[in-house]
Order: C-alpha cells, then structure tokens, then sequence
C-alpha cells in the first residue's frame, strides 16, 4: 500500500473462502519492516505491527450467531 517515512511497509489484503455455501471475508492490514520479510515474500503473524484483521461472513453459522432483533432492542432498552 505504501511505504512510511521510517522505510515500513503499510500493507493489506482480503481473501473470500467458499465453503459449504458459507462465505468468509478475511480483510487484513497492518506495517511490516522489510528485514521481516522471508525470501518466499511471505510475513510471520507475529511481525506484523498494528495489526488490525476483519473477519465477516454470509451463511447459516453466521446468520444463527447475530442476535435476534427482539434481543437487541431489549438490550438497547435495558430490559435484558
């Protein structure tokens, strides 16, 4: 994406995994410093600075794992 002042790099990326009819979105960004890049041009997690991972998806599991409208005013209301 860019490279910072201190010679950083901002990176990011997205991938969308299929399976089963459940879509995953995987959104990724974060500065990675050039001397932790491996020769295969990959990163370790664990050199990745202000990491910041987006996880969202379509499907069954997703949608039974959102809570219900009723709930949500309920909480919304202090009901609950």
């Amino acid at each position: 994406d860019a490279v910072l002042p201190n010679g950083d790099l901002h990176i990011s990326g997205q991938q969308t995994i299929n399976i089963n009819g459940e879509k995953t979105n995987i959104k990724l960004k974060g500065r990675v410093r050039r001397a932790d890049i491996a020769s295969g041009n990959t990163v370790l997690s664990t050199r990745l600075a202000d990491a910041a991972i987006d996880y969202d998806g379509t499907g069954y599991v997703n949608r039974s794992t959102k809570t219900g409208v009723a709930t949500r005013i309920m909480n919304w209301l202090g009901i609950s």
